[in-house]
């Protein structure tokens, strides 16, 4: 037989079954495997085979195994030939470029990520070690113009490199266009980089240059300390190309990598659960899948929960660095290729495969399937072997009571709404609203929106409708749709049972009488000085002495005091479970008044002035949140105790203080346009108010931009934190001045005509006040000035 076709038939006879494998290597390097089972639950052929991707013989040389080296391979099942072929053909070429796949560690490299490139190409390893500084002081792009084109074909750069150099590139580019300053759409990457990442991505069969899943988390992290079992935890390890080397950048990617690193034990019983169908041994299937669910039930709630934004937990990750030094780096340069998000782990693909998975019709589905296909084809190989056997099937027709157990259990491990998919939900869940709130347009996975369009909403929808696409157990839980209502106060879930009605909410004994609170006075409990405040479902909490506790952390809680957070609890089901209801109820401080009216555009005017409030509240705490990282050392190149901002800092405060002029004000002016709508129609005589409507709409249409920080000096904290200061104090009279108006439609007496008339004049004489103040904020420069 040629060289180029060897093949090996191996038949495994199994009482009825029986299996016949083929392997056949060619140079082109591609893999074949078809299974026929004779028995009668498996009637059709299962197949499964590389889509001939990986054509070049720079990926796997011109030496095919011999026939000796292929005999020795035992192929019982379909998962177990993908990761025999696998570990032949990496440890034959002396690389993983074609994926990492083994029983040692999974879909993580066997052999540690190297450290450095050789001799000619050790000016990406310096640059790269330099990027916190290059970061800190807005001069990558600099220092890549000076950067010599090095050619990466294969006569200048051996194969086993390319896994290093592609991380190197990947990265070197996408924090040269999303962390560094630049006015408008970024420019053209460097030659120097864009040249030698596109000979890379070739070379390593990839369709497209872009920041992989592989670049950013699989193959970026060296031990700082060694373990007796070689197990890879995040706190042994660190990042081998840091962007900003803060705490947030090193946890948030090296859980990641512990994670997969836990999954090599799931890839092993998916091995073992393939075998045991094959020899038809349920009770074998049963204690595997019970391994499985342990193992999936250890990553959500012991692994995964380390990405923690809580101040009580050590490390934890700051909400706010997180958005502005890390969260933006993976966000992809182009649509096409997609973006390195956490559904880009294996992981979740090879479960999704295992547990029948097959509806992906939905907005992150269908970026699974586009993250799949950018796999390089050792992995596409063994997630098609998953799926090759069903075990839902073979479950079905063993009728064995404690199979199915241990099956339902696994599937509630991974897809119920307390498993792994809904913990990660929630999970993300305190990260993205503020993300959102301070500047973030757009998720990895390509979800768009400003903040006043809360599109946090609408990624935990997505996230909730591809958790159910996953086969589970029992009726699904229905998830809020979005919000609704006053400000944050959304939909309530239609099948929570008690959970939807006012006395569920807390899940406690209430106090025999509860005070009444107007929402007025829920507005003035978003600081210190008041305390934070929150309204759910008809009632009022007080979160102050939970801030340090709160798993979500302190600033999730404090971005939604002073308001209605029924929507932002129904996300994250806590007022679904009895544990986080019972703990609720123990910060339960009164009920909230909410006024109706006869009057229909009575009320619609105090609608739109308590929806004007909670924005007025949002637009002070998103600010303070914003503007909160300026305190904090951002990159490990910056010095404690700066007297001056960085470059990087001046960049961030020059964005924040554009996107109070371009967003911020504007909105606040088309939620008082709202109420003046309605107050006109109240007035006898509107055109004063009529007047106010047109300052307003003025505001709304104007695209007034806070001039860019100077790109020479420094500026001094002082002069920035007078900045600061002014806008905290106008952001605080807007809410203050909104509130008063809630007031005077709170204390209306509907039935007094003359009162009636008063207030309406008062109200009038409120708007007056505060769109003249948005006016004058709308044309006002509000950049720091330069020290």
């Amino acid at each position: 037989m040629a060289a180029k076709d060897q093949k090996l038939s191996c038949n495994l006879p199994d009482h009825e079954s029986s299996i016949s494998t083929q392997l056949s290597l060619a140079k082109t390097s591609s893999f074949r495997c078809t299974y026929t089972m004779a028995h009668q639950d498996f009637e059709k052929p299962l197949l499964f085979q590389y889509q001939d991707r990986v054509v070049s013989d720079r990926i796997c040389p011109l030496r095919a195994p011999q026939p000796q080296q292929l005999s020795t391979l035992p192929t019982p099942s379909p998962c177990e030939a993908v990761i025999r072929y696998a570990e032949t053909i990496n440890g034959l070429c002396g690389h993983e470029n074609s994926g990492f796949l083994s029983f040692k560690a999974g879909f993580m490299p066997i052999q540690p990520p190297l450290h450095s490139m050789p001799p000619g190409f050790r000016r990406w390893d310096t640059t790269a070690a330099a990027l916190p500084r290059l970061i800190k002081d807005q001069g990558l792009r600099e220092a890549l113009d000076a950067m010599p084109v090095l050619q990466a074909t294969a006569e200048r750069l051996p194969e086993r490199y390319l896994l290093r150099a592609s991380m190197l590139l990947s990265i070197l580019a996408h924090a040269c266009v999303h962390l560094e300053r630049g006015e408008g759409e970024p420019a053209a990457l460097p030659p120097c980089i864009q040249e030698p990442w596109s000979q890379v991505t070739s070379r390593l069969g990839r369709k497209a240059s872009g920041l992989s899943y592989i670049d950013l988390v699989v193959y970026n992290w060296k031990r700082v300390r060694g373990t007796a079992d070689e197990t890879l935890r995040a706190e042994d390890l660190h990042l081998l190309v840091p962007t900003v080397d803060n705490t947030e950048e090193h946890v948030f990617y090296l859980v990641q990598a512990e994670i997969l690193a836990e999954a090599t034990p799931l890839l092993n019983c998916v091995v073992d659960a393939q075998s045991a169908m094959i020899a038809r041994d349920t009770a074998a299937l049963a204690m595997v899948l019970g391994k499985m669910t342990a193992q999936v039930r250890k990553i959500g709630r012991r692994t995964m929960m380390k990405i923690s934004a809580s101040s009580a937990r050590r490390p934890h990750l700051d909400p706010v660095v997180w958005t502005k030094t890390v969260s933006l780096l993976a966000l992809p340069l182009r649509p096409e290729v997609p973006g390195p998000g956490g559904m880009a782990s294996p992981m979740f693909h090879m479960m999704d495969a295992f547990v029948g998975r097959v509806d992906y019709n939905s907005a992150i589905g269908e970026e699974v399937l586009k993250v799949r296909r950018t796999y390089p084809p050792n992995w596409v190989a063994f997630i098609e072997a998953v799926g090759a056997i069903p075990v839902s099937d073979f479950v079905q027709r063993a009728g064995d009571a404690s199979l199915s157990r241990s099956w339902s259990e696994l599937k509630e491990a991974y897809s119920g709404q307390d498993g792994l998919l809904g913990l990660h939900r929630r999970k993300v869940y305190a990260f993205l609203p503020i993300a959102f709130e301070i500047g973030r347009s757009v998720t990895n996975a390509g979800f768009k929106g400003q903040a006043h369009e809360e599109p946090w909403v609408k990624v935990n929808n997505e996230l909730e409708a591809s958790r159910r696409q996953r086969p589970c157990n029992g009726a699904a839980h229905v998830c809020g749709n979005g919000a609704a209502g006053h400000g944050l106060a959304g939909n309530q879930d239609s099948d929570d049972g008690d959970a939807g009605t006012l006395h569920g909410t807390v899940g406690a004994h209430h106090k025999p009488s509860l005070p009444l609170f107007p929402v007025s006075e829920l507005a003035k409990h978003c600081n210190l000085t008041n305390g934070f405040w929150f309204a759910a479902q008809g009632f009022v909490y007080d979160a102050t002495p939970y801030l340090r506790f709160h798993p979500g952390g302190a600033k999730i809680i404090m971005s939604r005091a002073g308001r209605d957070a029924t929507a932002d609890l129904q996300a994250v089901s806590h007022l679904r479970l009895p544990a986080i209801r019972d703990k609720l109820a123990s910060y339960l401080v009164g009920k909230l008044q909410a006024r109706q009216f006869a009057d229909p555009l009575l009320q619609q005017g105090y609608d739109s002035s308590v929806s004007n409030v909670y924005r007025a509240v949002s637009l002070q705490t998103i600010y303070q949140n914003d503007v909160s990282c300026l305190g904090r050392t951002l990159t490990s190149a910056e010095a404690h105790g700066e007297d001056e901002l960085t470059p990087q800092k001046q960049r961030i405060f020059s964005e924040t203080q554009n996107r109070v002029a371009a967003e911020f004000i504007p909105a606040m002016a088309a939620s008082l346009t709202r109420v003046t709508h309605a107050m006109q129609g109240l007035s006898r005589d509107s055109a004063g108010l009529e007047q106010v409507a047109e300052k307003l709409r003025a505001v709304q249409a104007s695209d007034q931009h806070a001039p860019p920080c100077p790109s020479g000096r420094a500026l001094l904290y002082s002069s920035v934190n007078g900045t600061i200061s002014e806008m905290v104090d106008f952001l605080g009279t807007i809410r203050t001045r909104s509130t008063g108006l809630l007031e005077l439609l709170e204390r209306l007496d509907e039935n007094d005509a003359h009162a009636k008339r008063a207030c309406i004049e008062d109200c009038a004489e409120m708007l007056e006040l505060l769109s003249k103040q948005l006016v004058e904020a709308s044309a006002r420069r509000w950049a720091g000035r330069e020290g």
